[in-house]
């Protein structure tokens, strides 16, 4: 699966901070972080926990992705979410779980949902803490999976 490198870079950032620890492994003091980052690796750290042994990592950060969208056009004026594309990239993580006689297996699912639940709890706190720099998102993401190497991860547009 490719990405965008620039969207890679600014969704994995709370990833990468998430040991909040110095170079040196001296601990850092939360208190020197700055608040949405904490927020961030705090939600981002459990979230990961969960889909640890469910989902490869690739197709967590595709609903983190599409997770972030569905908050930007919760949050943000001027944005307008496709729901049959979110449904169709839903799809997409979903599917990779294995069924049973044609059925999603509903405690893999549910698990599926949760963590989804606990991205987009914390996507919106993120968003009510700082909207105008979450709402710059939102035209970031539509101008780099724009193209037809998106992957069918853009399910958010300018409305009109």
């Amino acid at each position: 699966m490719t990405m965008k490198t620039g969207l890679l870079s600014a969704v994995c950032a709370a990833a990468i901070a998430t040991g909040a620890v110095a170079q040196d492994n001296t601990p850092v003091n939360p208190a020197n972080i700055d608040l949405g980052q904490r927020m961030s690796m705090a939600y981002s750290t459990f979230s990961y926990d969960l889909f640890e042994d469910l989902l490869a990592p690739e197709q967590v950060l595709r609903l983190f992705i599409l997770t972030k969208q569905e908050v930007a056009s919760i949050v943000c004026d001027g944005f307008t979410l496709d729901q049959e594309r979110l449904t169709a990239a839903m799809n997409k993580v979903v599917n990779t779980q294995p069924m049973t006689d044609g059925e999603y297996n509903t405690i893999i699912f549910g698990r599926i949902m949760h963590g989804h639940g606990v991205f987009k709890g914390g996507e919106m706190a993120l968003a009510t803490f700082d909207p105008i720099a979450y709402c710059a998102y939102g035209t970031q993401v539509i101008e780099e999976l724009s193209d037809e190497d998106s992957e069918g991860l853009l399910v958010l547009s300018a409305a009109e």
